[in-house]
This record gives C-alpha cells, sequence and structure tokens, in this order.
C-alpha cells in the first residue's frame, strides 16, 4: 500500500479539518418538518420478558396495528429490547416513516410478529386532544381525603365534572383555588361537581385542604393513575366532563374557558345531542393559559401553568414525564414544594409550554 508523504498527509488532514474532504459520517434520525422524533404511540413499562405496553394511544401508528395492552415488546427490527430507555432509543433512531419488525409476546406468552410504520410524535397539546376530547372519561378510583365521597369518577354520570388536577407547590394552582372553591357554590345546585386531584403525599394535599377550607371533594391520585390516563404535562389542568360522561374541554391554567363550557353543560339535559355551536360539547377544544383568562383576572398572573414534573418515562408506564434531575430517579425536575416555576426560557414558550416529555 502507497503511504502518503509528511507533506500530502498534512494537507489531506487539514482539508478534513477544514471541510474541503467530507467524512463518512452517520446519518441522522429523520424526523417530520417540525423536527419532532419517531415514535409507535402506546404507553410502557418495564415487563417480564420486555417492554410491557399499557396503552394504545388513538391516531398513532400503532393505533390500527395488532397491538393491544399488555402485550410486550420484546424486539425492535430484530434488536433485543429489555426497558423502556432501550424501546424508545431503538423507535428514534429508525426516524419518521420507517418501517420496523415488532416481536412481540401477549399476556399469555403467544410470540407474534407486526410491522409498523413510524409517525411523527406529536406535541402534548395535541395528543391530549386526541385521547380525549369528545370521548369518553377515563374513569378511574380516587382515594377521597374530603368531601363528598365518590367510589370512581364513572358514578359521577348525570353531573358536570369539573376535574382540576392541581399541586401545593405550583403557584397558579393555589391562586385558582378561591375561584374553584367559588365555581363550586355557585353552580353546585345546578349539578356541577367539582374533584380536585392531587399527586402528592395525602398530607401535603390535606394542608392545602385546611389553608384554603376547600368545599369539594379532593383526592388523592395513587400512582398518578389519573393523571396517566388524562395525559396530565402541565398544572392546573382543568378537565369538563359533561352529564353523559364525555370529555368537554380541557383547559390548562384557563377557568374561564373551562366556565363557559360548565355552564353550557349545566344547561343541557343528559340526552340532549350536540348543537353544533361553537363552545358547546360539538366542538369540544383544548385551551392553554394564554388562551383565555381567569375569572378574576388579577388573581392569575402570567404564567397561568407550569409543567408537571413528574417522574421520568423509565416508571411507571415509561413515557409522558419530564426527564430525570440531580435529585434522583422519581424527583422529576426537582420543582417540589417552596420551588419557583421553571423560567420561561427552560419551558421554551415565556410562562406557557413545559419541556418536551418522553414519549413513545
Amino acid at each position: 500500500m502507497r503511504l502518503l508523504s509528511p507533506l500530502a498527509a498534512q494537507v489531506w488532514l487539514l482539508s478534513v479539518i477544514w471541510g474541503v474532504v467530507s467524512l463518512p459520517a452517520r446519518a441522522a434520525p429523520a424526523t417530520d418538518g417540525r423536527g419532532a422524533p419517531a415514535w409507535l404511540g402506546i404507553g410502557i413499562e418495564k415487563g417480564k420478558t420486555g417492554v410491557r405496553v399499557t396503552q394504545v394511544l388513538p391516531q398513532s401508528p400503532c393505533a390500527g396495528a395488532d397491538v393491544h395492552p399488555g402485550d410486550e415488546v420484546v424486539s425492535v427490527s430484530g434488536t433485543q429490547v429489555l426497558a423502556p430507555a432501550q424501546l424508545v432509543a431503538s423507535v428514534r433512531a429508525a426516524g419518521v416513516g420507517a418501517k420496523v419488525a415488532l416481536e412481540l409476546l401477549s399476556p399469555q406468552g403467544k410470540a407474534r410478529k407486526i410491522s409498523v410504520v413510524l409517525g411523527p410524535k406529536p406535541d402534548m397539546d395535541e395528543l391530549q386532544r386526541n385521547v380525549l376530547l369528545g370521548k369518553s372519561a377515563p374513569d378511574f378510583t380516587p382515594q377521597v381525603l374530603a368531601g363528598k365521597p365518590m367510589a370512581s369518577l364513572s358514578a359521577l354520570r348525570g353531573q358536570v365534572v369539573l376535574l382540576d388536577f392541581f399541586a401545593s407547590w405550583c403557584g397558579p394552582c393555589m391562586r385558582a383555588l378561591p375561584e374553584v372553591s367559588a365555581l363550586q357554590r355557585r353552580l353546585g345546585e345546578r349539578g356541577l361537581r367539582v374533584v380536585g386531584v392531587s399527586s402528592e403525599p395525602a398530607e401535603t394535599i390535606r394542608r392545602v385542604i385546611g389553608a384554603h377550607a376547600l368545599p369539594y371533594t379532593v383526592a388523592m391520585d395513587v400512582d398518578e393513575q389519573a393523571s396517566r390516563a388524562y395525559q396530565v404535562y402541565a398544572l392546573p389542568t382543568m378537565v369538563v366532563i359533561d352529564r353523559k360522561g364525555l370529555v368537554r374541554q380541557v383547559a390548562l391554567g384557563d377557568l374561564e374557558t373551562a366556565t363557559q363550557e360548565i355552564e353550557a353543560a349545566l344547561g343541557e339535559a343528559p340526552s340532549t345531542p350536540a348543537t353544533g355551536k361553537p363552545g358547546t360539547s360539538a366542538t369540544p377544544g383544548a385551551t392553554r393559559g394564554h388562551a383565555g383568562r381567569f375569572a378574576n383576572p388579577s388573581s392569575m398572573p402570567t404564567p397561568r401553568w407550569v409543567p408537571h414534573p413528574a417522574p421520568h418515562g423509565e416508571g411507571p408506564d415509561g413515557m409522558w414525564r419530564d426527564p430525570p434531575s440531580e435529585n434522583g430517579p422519581g424527583k422529576g425536575t426537582g420543582r417540589g414544594p417552596g420551588r419557583q416555576p421553571v423560567r420561561p426560557e427552560v419551558q421554551g414558550e415565556p410562562g406557557m409550554r413545559g419541556p418536551d416529555p418522553q414519549a413513545q
């Protein structure tokens, strides 16, 4: 083999450094036009053999495939996956538009293989709309700490329900509580049932209840089952459910919009069909805090919501959670009691959007 002379070798090296000569490079994973990574559209957690599917999201790549909750993904295009992080990495490396082969195990241990064309991961607003709006509200069994007891959410069918997901460390949540309480007092006799939901420890929630004298049902979200079902990624998240049990509105820090939807739902009989008028159940929508104001604007300065600092994607469902922090596993971004809301530039949109959660 002919060796380069010292002078030629120096010229070749400088050419590489200056970009005149291109060295082979690994291709970047394909994304869509907005840079969204590839995804399958499933909730995941660590399984016995591979990665267990906890949920198949609507309008996702796996929605029309032979994938079901309880299945375990054991390999992606021949590469074994043992943990949620491995599955996420394999899918994102393949890129949007790639066709991947999934090897699955059913809960009964029966193996099968399917092919899925990867799509772009939607943003959290879009995901929340797709999963919730116009659909039956996901049922859950709360651990009630105060207020009227309830066996389950579905037991409230026939009433209009406002789910208020909150936390004690969330400034906008705490500033909203007086108006949420006033809403229950004003519309309770007409059929409104407010249910406050928090994933914090019981003693923390009870302190909030006592400090604000909350006049409605307040429950602890054990293992964040409700938060996952309602795709909660920012607080306060307010979900309006009509008498038929359908999700009418998802509002992030926007009590005014939620109130409008509540009053529209209260004016309808349980069997009344949707009218198609804007702002009613025929046109449900999701709003963020910048889309509206609280009934008393001075009580709710920007930002009107902050990101939900739930545990990272590797547990318990492997998705929709902030990345791990220096505080250790399960500590989210560390925005706990007494912490300030995340800086606007960290959120990506002044006072509004939170960090992009893990999703698969």
